[in-house]
């Protein structure tokens, strides 16, 4: 158990937290980040058709009362590009901060 290696070591627990518990639990919050950032743009869309003033979902909105569904369907693929370009953003980010892994 590497937690007992470095309690043998006599690691105090800022070396602990930074060279055993961070490293272990980024894998986990790269994880995590690669949903939400894909959840995050969806929810702000929805968002703007229930309640918002601007944006992209009122705008899609409006084209939808107006029968304009190629910009609603522009839109909708504009959104899904961003949201791949987040996504693509967190995965950049988790090579650089996490060299070790291989995957």
């Amino acid at each position: 158990d590497m937690l007992t290696l470095f309690s043998l070591m006599r690691a105090n627990p800022w070396q602990i937290l930074w060279h055993f518990k961070i490293p272990v639990s980024l894998p986990y919050f790269y994880a995590g980040l690669r949903v939400s950032v894909s959840y995050a743009f969806i929810t702000t869309v929805v968002s703007e058709w229930l309640g918002g003033f601007e944006g992209l979902g009122v705008y899609m909105i409006q084209s939808k009362k107006l029968f304009q569904y190629d910009t609603m369907f522009a839109i909708i693929i504009l959104v899904s590009i961003i949201s791949l370009l987040g996504m693509k953003l967190v995965d950049i980010s988790e090579k650089y901060v996490i060299k070790w892994k291989r995957t």
